[in-house]
């Protein structure tokens, strides 16, 4: 009797319990497991693990974990590729006034061009000579230049004016119209320029219309090639008729490339004595006289072609030009001068005064 009534009270017991825990705030979780039940899991609480980070090159894998219940609930989850980490633009071809260019841009990570960018066609030309070494534009004029006008209607370049190019072109009229014919003293004095071109219509140069600049590359008339041997000058064209006068660029230390037009009759002695950096000559078919040492001690010249009107080669013309082995001499030669080839080592042998009967073979090795 005293069990049966022990079970009663217990079973009242656990019948009020479960009234009151139904009627309070506890979830229904919580209640199962406090009356010692169970319920499924609902994986509310999830973590994703990266399993392989992904990469510009390769996907990644990630997995989730349902950290309540520890159970993984999706795998093999893959990451889109990540974004390419960009470099700086690099060019891959300059533009020139004729084509365009184009640059780009590499990953860091996976060293791949991403992206690639065509550039606008350059509006700088390449001028030499005048005329665009590309397209072969004409180099137009420089304005702005300072003038003088003489009672006669002509024009005298007095300096830079307003002007403010690097690469000087003398325009061949002046802003009124007057012919330019000159170009005055101190013209361009210590100006930063770097170029100049003088046209054929100019008659006189002042000796130190370029006295201090820096001018690279020139075009200009013979007569006045010397007012333009600066320090940094490379390239030369030479212009007009008749001679190059004496010792002109003689011994100008930068010089590389000589082009001279037709019309030139004459270099005259020691015209580019000592260039040692010349290795680049263009010669007119209109040449008739290279003169004593005009090209004597120029030690990078390793080649020269002679035009078909040359009839006299000066004494010690190419005297010491330690790398010129060979010359191609036309038939139109009647003198050579004395030791117009000679060096101290004897490589290049001595030359000796040929007759005027006398007929010089097509190649004439020195």
């Amino acid at each position: 009797m005293k069990k049966l009534i022990i079970r009663a009270v217990a079973l009242l017991f656990v019948i009020c319990l479960t009234v009151a825990l139904a009627s309070c705030d506890m979830l229904p979780e919580e209640i199962t497991a406090l009356l010692g039940g169970s319920k499924e899991c609902q994986h509310t609480n999830v973590e994703w693990i990266v399993d392989k980070e992904a990469s510009c090159r390769a996907e990644g894998k990630k997995h989730s974990v349902c950290l309540d219940c520890d159970v993984t609930l999706e795998s093999d989850v893959v990451i889109p590729l990540a974004e390419h980490k960009l470099g700086d633009w690099e060019i891959e071809a300059e533009s020139t006034c004729i084509k365009a260019g184009s640059r780009y841009r590499k990953c860091s990570a996976c060293k791949r061009k991403v992206e690639v960018e065509e550039l606008p066609l350059s509006t700088t030309h390449e001028y030499l000579g005048g005329k665009c070494s590309v397209c072969s534009a004409v180099q137009p004029a420089s304005t702005g230049l300072a003038y003088s006008y003489s009672t006669a209607g002509e024009a005298t370049v007095t300096g830079m004016g307003t002007c403010t190019d690097t690469s000087i072109v003398i325009p061949e009229t002046a802003p009124n119209g007057a012919p330019v014919r000159a170009i005055g003293d101190a013209a361009f004095k210590g100006k930063a320029i770097n170029s100049v071109i003088v046209p054929d219509c100019i008659t006189s140069v002042a000796s130190n219309a370029f006295e201090g600049c820096n001018i690279v590359k020139a075009s200009i008339p013979a007569a006045f090639c010397a007012t333009v041997k600066c320090t940094a000058l490379n390239w030369i064209t030479i212009t007009g008729t008749g001679a190059i006068p004496e010792s002109a660029l003689t011994g100008a230390a930068s010089l590389q490339s000589v082009v001279i037009s037709e019309g030139i009759t004459e270099i005259r002695e020691s015209a580019f004595n000592g260039c040692k950096k010349l290795s680049y000559v263009i010669l007119p078919d209109s040449l008739v006289t290279i003169g004593k040492l005009a090209f004597s001690a120029c030690t990078s010249l390793v080649g020269i072609e002679l035009g078909p009107n040359v009839i006299t080669i000066g004494e010690r013309a190419f005297y010491n030009s330690t790398r010129l082995l060979r010359i191609n001499i036309p038939a139109s030669v009647r003198l050579i001068g004395i030791n117009a080839g000679r060096i101290e080592s004897g490589r290049i042998c001595d030359l000796v005064h040929l007759t005027d009967s006398l007929e010089v073979s097509a190649v004439y090795v020195l």
